[in-house]
């Protein structure tokens, strides 16, 4: 038998299909003329390396082709038969086979695949005991599986099992792995994006400080001139990056940390220029943190998310109509940048660009799972933002879509329903619906049982219900609801004990129920104790925090309600001088082309027009005009909230024209208050 005949040298180690096609025909051409009957060891094993060459890890790991991971598997089956217990060659075909059900896995998602390949790990593990010079692939192979399927289940034993094997990989015995071993800085890498992934499950702290202190380590083993250094230099980025954003969420990230990762992530742009395979993701590398900067440093500028979407476009570019990452350039990036620049900054292009990208990217995704969540969040922001109601009833039409794709069992269920529910909350506000609001508190109780008492993530649907309830309390003044609400709101704040990020938003959420009954049942200790949380609340938010411009308004708008009590005698001067200084500094922090500086305009107007009412001080009244001429002009016609605005300051105007006598002012307040009542439905 000759072996020269296979005809697979000319492929050069990457063949195409036809070559590993031929490669099968000759392998078991030689398994039914060498085994069967001479049992040739020697013979048997040099078709199974033929066939091996042909059906190698890298060139596996080329194809997307499901045809072609099915024929490894079964090829990699076949020689697994041929090496049974004992043989010398036994571990090879355990982690050949191993590596092809892990492929699969990640392309199906069939969780049979990836715990075969774990099995099969594990079996070529034991017969690479302590000492033997291949262990430390087998640690990371057996990892790398673990891993993957802690990804999908979400057991932490899984990861921390992952989190040993490449511990033990890392610190083998110094004749086998010492510092300056080329491996060491793979080793490293493993550990590190371990490490890593426990993080973004746990929020230790301690991990990911780990994970780039190794990916530090391992950078100093890359340096300038060493092909694998933008690698190096990207994964310090991305973990400084990740633990940047988790620590901001606590309001204690150092710019610093974000400005090492940009320029990281600078570096390595540079070290792959255009036309390098991976120039596209470093260019979505630095456009990340640049992002994270911008969304998360309150003296960020617009320079930052300019420079994010103009890395992004680069990136898109890359990615023309057909290529499989387009999907993700359009949606995870571009029009992610392009959403927050609009909440930032108001620039009404900016969402009907994120609205046309996600549109783009929906016939793009098969299931259209993702992107028909993105699109309706885009539209309902913007319906925010134009009240027109074909977005809001687009937007519902598009979460009802969506939860059929997730339905009970899957991950995203809870989040579909929440979605859903937001989006009817949002269309009753407008429209005073009240099947809207009543589905949107089904859905919230569904969601309660997803999550029951004793559940981690228990706090999240009640949150959610106090919300829904709280909204239809406020258009029907329903006394069981208001009840309710706060009983919602204690239970969740029982659940967020001092120094947890989320506890501030708490406080604020039981103030303003707590407010609202007062308002109803005019018990003082009700209002006495919103205050209280309000100013918990406050200190929770001191300057620079992003909620704390909602704290003070909270604050000053219970202030003056406590001011204006007693409709039979003046309230307390000190509520409504503190009142009127919170919105002053609320207002301070909403600068021109802020989208909701219109609000701290009329807040600080309707304070200093009940300050006029008690002292009789004309610069308050005069300053309440301007305030509201102001705010009428940031709210045109199509606003919203343009008739509040008119009747506020037809109001002030009138108030005026009763001081002064003008008629200027009285036939102004006329003009503004005919317009209002065009804007007021019949039946209104």
């Amino acid at each position: 038998m000759n072996a020269t005949t296979d005809g697979t040298a000319a492929h050069g180690g990457r063949p195409d299909v036809p070559s590993r096609v031929l490669c099968q025909k000759h392998f078991e051409h030689g398994l039914t003329q060498v085994f069967p009957s001479t049992k040739n060891n020697s013979e048997l094993d040099r078709w199974h390396k033929s066939y091996a060459e042909q059906t190698d890890a890298n060139s596996l790991e080329q194809s997307s082709n499901l045809a072609d991971i099915n024929e490894a598997i079964t090829l990699h089956r076949n020689a697994l038969l041929l090496h049974p217990t004992g043989h010398p060659g036994r571990c090879v075909s355990l982690n050949n086979l191993a590596h092809a059900m892990h492929m699969r896995y990640q392309q199906c998602g069939d969780i049979a695949d990836i715990n075969e390949a774990i099995a099969l790990n594990r079996e070529a593990l034991v017969l690479r005991p302590p000492g033997h010079p291949n262990r430390g692939a087998s640690l990371t192979g057996l990892a790398d599986t673990v891993k993957t399927r802690f990804k999908q289940n979400r057991n932490s034993a899984d990861i921390d099992e992952a989190i040993a094997l490449n511990r033990e990989a890392l610190v083998l015995p110094l004749v086998l792995r010492p510092p300056g071993h080329p491996n060491r800085g793979a080793s490293l890498t493993s550990l590190a994006d371990t490490v890593q992934t426990r993080f973004k499950q746990n929020s230790n702290s301690a991990d990911i400080d780990e994970a780039i202190a190794l990916y530090k380590e391992a950078l100093v083993l890359h340096p300038p001139g060493h092909p694998d250094r933008s690698e190096a230099l990207t994964n310090v980025a991305i973990a400084v990056n990740t633990q940047f954003r988790r620590y901001r969420e606590y309001h204690t990230g150092d710019i610093a940390d974000i400005n090492e990762a940009i320029a990281l992530n600078r570096e390595a742009l540079v070290l792959r220029p255009p036309g390098h395979p991976n120039h596209g993701a470093s260019l979505t590398g630095l456009a990340d943190t640049v992002q994270t900067r911008f969304k998360h440093w309150q003296n960020s500028n617009s320079a930052d998310i300019d420079e994010a979407i103009a890395l992004y476009r680069e990136a898109l570019v890359l990615h023309p109509p057909g290529h499989p990452n387009r999907s993700e350039s359009l949606t995870n990036h571009l029009a992610t940048a392009v959403l927050m620049r609009f909440r930032r900054l108001g620039n009404f292009a900016d969402i009907d660009e994120a609205i046309a990208l996600y549109r783009e990217a929906i016939p793009l995704h098969p299931d259209h799972r993702g992107c028909l969540g993105n699109l309706a969040t885009a539209v309902r922001m913007r319906f925010k933002q134009f009240s027109d109601p074909a977005d809001i009833n687009e937007a519902i039409t598009l979460y009802r879509e969506e939860r059929v794709l997730f339905p009970a069992g899957h991950p995203v269920h809870f989040a579909s329903l929440n979605d859903l529910a937001l989006a009817l909350r949002e269309r009753y506000r407008q429209y005073g619906e009240i099947d809207d609001i009543n589905e949107a508190i089904a859905l919230c109780r569904e969601g309660l049982v997803l999550y029951p008492d004793g559940h981690p993530f228990h706090r999240q649907p009640l949150d959610n219900l106090a919300n829904a309830v709280g909204t239809r309390r406020k258009r029907h003044g329903n006394h069981a609801d208001i009840d309710e609400t706060v009983m919602l709101y204690r239970e969740v704040l029982v659940r967020l004990p001092s120094g947890h990020p989320d506890r501030g938003v708490s406080l604020d959420n039981l103030a303003s129920d707590l407010h609202m009954r007062y308002e109803y049942h005019g018990v003082s200790t009700d209002i006495n104790e919103a205050i209280e949380l309000h100013r918990k609340a406050l200190l929770l938010h001191p300057a620079g925090h992003p909620r704390r411009v909602v704290s003070l308004n909270s604050l000053a708008i219970v202030l003056q309600t406590r001011f204006g009590q007693n409709d039979d005698s003046p309230g307390d001067s000190a509520d409504i001088n503190e009142a009127t200084e919170l919105h002053r500094e609320a207002l301070a922090l909403r600068p021109a082309g802020d989208p909701d500086r219109a609000i701290s305009l009329h807040n600080l107007a309707n304070t200093l027009q009940a300050r006029f009412e008690q002292n009789g001080d004309s610069a308050d009244i005069n300053d309440t005009i301007a305030l509201h001429r102001e705010a009428l002009g940031l709210r045109p016609a199509g606003h919203a909230n343009r008739r509040s605005s008119l009747n506020s300051l037809a109001t002030a105007l009138n108030i005026w024209f009763q001081l002064h006598g003008d008629s200027a002012d009285i036939n102004e307040a006329i003009t503004l208050n005919r317009e209002a009542l065009v804007l007021c439905p019949d039946g209104h």
